[in-house]
């Protein structure tokens, strides 16, 4: 009796190491795919630095100019605009690894949340621009 009362306790400790070691391997997982995709934004903003400048000057033209809309393409503003989906791929990398309860509450709130945030404000101008354009049904 004391011997399987004893197997079933360190079953049940093994069982619970196997399952941190899972939680925080698939934590390290998640934290590597954001990082990574929040590098690839860093370099091309140190690549483009016009990028930051271009994100306070954005208009609703301008999707004309990044989609050659009329022969109007213009390359600082479809380099912005790459520069822009990198942002937002960054942000809904974290949200979405943030739901799916694979990034830790420390790392997502006292690192990406933060990001986050100043990413979404860096590109306001756009982000307002889309929001509009969505609620006149554009």
């Amino acid at each position: 009796m004391e011997t399987e009362i004893a197997a079933v306790i360190v079953t049940g400790i093994v069982s619970i190491v196997g399952a941190l070691v899972a939680i925080v391997t698939v934590q390290g997982q998640a934290e590597k795919e954001v990082g990574d995709i929040y590098d690839q934004m860093v370099k091309f903003r140190v690549e483009h630095p016009e990028v930051l400048e271009l994100s306070r000057k954005w208009q609703a033209g301008n999707f004309a100019k990044v989609y050659g809309d009329g022969g109007s393409l213009d390359p600082q503003w479809v380099t912005y605009y790459s520069y822009f989906e990198l942002c937002i791929g960054y942000c809904n990398s974290s949200i979405l690894a943030w739901y799916g309860f694979r990034l830790g509450r420390r790392s997502f709130k006292h690192h990406h949340k933060p990001l986050i945030k100043l990413v979404l404000t860096e590109n306001y101008p756009i982000l307002k621009t889309i929001q509009e354009d969505g609620e006149n049904g554009k």
